[in-house]
């Protein structure tokens, strides 16, 4: 994207104050900046990046704060951080500046190579002649999550009615207009942004902020916040029944018949459906089923955490293929019950867990959309993901969950065959390739499975967990409700064998081998505290019963009882 022209680079999180606070100055420059992007020679582009979606890219750019502002030009980074005053006028200045540095640097470019046959920038300008008019352009479908109008594409009125109106391509728009001081606001923000990330693809998610834009909204006739209204062909539909919630919102958007969550496939096309997502849940419906199952599989989906790509199929032959993993041959295929298959890292053969619907539904049909979603979150993450620097809390801290850490590095030994981390990244694949062969009913344990390079990020695990990587490579189990970790010994001359590693961490989930505790006194405290009963969290913790006794004890004493609760019954008195 950068590699062409200039482009001044916010790089934010949503969940920010000073963010949010700067995103409202950001819009106003993007607006009032935009003449410098349609220049021919030397384009100078605003842009925004959101660091909980790209965590990647926040981590090879090093960015550590927020907001963090960079100037690249022509795919090269000039700065490490714009050191400018955060206000209107002083990044107005910087910018006017910058743009026009830019841009006697590339006119002085074309200038030089005039004579080797570049054309003139006046050529250059005549040659790109008149867009083509926005009546006749065409969509490619919608755009990719939450747009917040002022950003690109939309990022004027013209644009953002080119989107409400006709369709061209573009699809529906579910527009939410908010003010950013309006509670009701911020309390649907993170569910508006789920609601986008579920529905990707398949409608356009957009946010316009009624402070900055205030004419805008005026003329949308815009008369309390937050506004949610779909458009479709140019003709609005407001969203003014149910919770703003993302369930709500999306049971909506499904009566609405620009929404849904589960696509059909076939044989024929799953693998190529499956390509655009690491994790895709195929829902294999039964010959014959209740209406009520997939009015849960739906609710399920709609409970859920995260985007995610759920598919469904009536297939026959994508049932025979799947029959011998659900416990079937031959011609009973035909009456094997319902499952949701989960398949991850692309691989299509074999689904890396199953959940039999029937099970779900032993609870009773009520309970069944929550045992799906629960499942579902269980099992939605990648079979092997790296840890960096920017996700380690959001990936590692965000729950209770157990989950495997590989701490890589090169061994003393290099000559080793796991002295490189890809070897080990390969090792680490198939043992969690091997448990979740070991693990596919809802029955079972499901673990996730990251790496860390203790190379890039050497105080990552201490700093996030107070564990010290004493050598590398290492694999750590790690159960944070228990706050209890086991370190995997290497069995005879390799550092993980899958045979002996799955034996370990069998015996590791069940809690029959002896671990040790991590973390601080407090962080255990607070853990066990949410995990557990009281009862169970002062057994647990010594120094909760002492100080518990004490207090009880202290309270016994009628001077004590009598200093703590005495009231002067006239305080304002005074002896003369």
């Amino acid at each position: 994207m950068t590699s062409h022209g200039a482009w001044l680079v916010e790089f934010y999180t949503p969940s920010s104050t000073p963010c949010r606070q700067f995103a409202q100055m950001w819009s106003k420059l993007e607006v009032s900046k935009d003449g410098y992007r349609e220049d021919s020679t030397a384009p100078f582009t605003l842009a925004r990046v959101n660091c909980m979606v790209s965590m990647d890219l926040c981590d090879r750019e090093r960015i550590e704060a927020y907001p963090q502002v960079v100037l690249y030009e022509d795919g090269s980074k000039t700065n490490g951080n714009v050191d400018v005053e955060r206000s209107l006028e002083a990044f107005s200045t910087y910018i006017d500046t910058a743009a026009q540095a830019y841009k006697q640097k590339k006119e002085g470019n074309v200038s030089s190579s005039g004579a080797s046959g570049t054309a003139a920038p006046s050529a250059l300008a005549k040659a790109s002649a008149t867009p083509q008019p926005a009546a006749q352009a065409r969509f490619d479908g919608p755009v990719l999550g939450l747009v917040e109008f002022g950003t690109a594409p939309i990022q004027d009125a013209k644009a953002l009615e080119t989107y409400l109106g006709e369709d061209r391509g573009q699809g529906a728009s579910f527009v939410k207009f908010y003010a950013p001081w309006c509670p009701h606001c911020q309390a649907m923000a993170a569910a508006y942004e789920e609601v986008a990330a579920s529905v990707q693809g398949q409608l356009n998610v957009l946010a316009v902020n009624c402070v900055t834009y205030s004419d805008l909204c005026d003329k949308y006739e815009i008369r309390g916040f937050p506004t949610l209204r779909l458009y479709r062909n140019g003709t609005a539909d407001r969203y003014v029944t149910g919770e703003r919630t993302k369930s709500g919102m999306l049971k909506w958007l499904g009566q609405k018949d620009v929404y849904t969550p589960l696509k059909q496939v076939q044989l024929s096309n799953m693998q190529e459906v499956m390509r655009s997502s690491p994790v895709s849940f195929l829902y294999l419906q039964a010959p014959s089923v209740s209406a009520s199952e997939k009015d849960a599989v739906e609710l399920a989906v709609h409970a859920s955490k995260g985007p995610l790509q759920l598919l469904f199929s009536t297939d026959v032959e994508l049932l025979r293929q799947f029959a011998p993993l659900l416990g079937q041959t031959g011609a009973g295929y035909t009456s094997v019950g319902s499952h949701i298959l989960v398949f991850k890292d692309h691989r299509y053969d074999r689904p890396a867990a199953v959940l039999p619907l029937a099970k779900a539904f032993q609870t009773g049909s009520d309970h069944a959309p929550k045992e799906i979603a629960s499942w579902i979150d269980l099992q939605g993450h990648p079979l092997l993901s790296e840890v960096t620097g920017v996700s380690v809390k959001d990936s590692l801290q965000s729950g209770d969950k157990p989950f495997v850490i590989g701490v890589l590095g090169r061994e003393a030994n290099s000559n080793k065959a796991a002295s490189t981390i890809t070897a080990q990244i390969q090792a680490m694949r198939e043992l969690a390739t091997a448990w979740s062969a070991k693990s596919q009913t809802v029955l079972e344990q499901s673990l996730r499975f990251v790496w860390l390079d203790a190379g890039k990020y050497p105080s990552l695990l201490h700093d996030a967990f107070r564990i010290k990587a004493e050598q590398t490579p290492q694999l750590v189990y790690l159960n944070p409700a228990k706050h209890r970790m086991y370190v995997y010994t290497p069995y005879a001359s390799e550092w993980l064998d899958t045979l002996h590693a799955t034996q370990w961490l069998q015996q590791a989930t069940k809690g029959q081998l002896q671990g040790s505790t991590y973390g601080t006194v407090l962080d255990r405290t607070m853990s066990s505290v949410r995990a557990s009963n009281a009862t169970t969290a002062m057994n647990s913790h010594p120094l909760i019963v002492m100080f518990v006794v004490l207090a009880v004890v202290l309270l016994c004493i009628p001077k004590v009882r009598r200093a703590l609760f005495r009231r002067d019954p006239h305080p304002y008195n005074k002896m003369v």
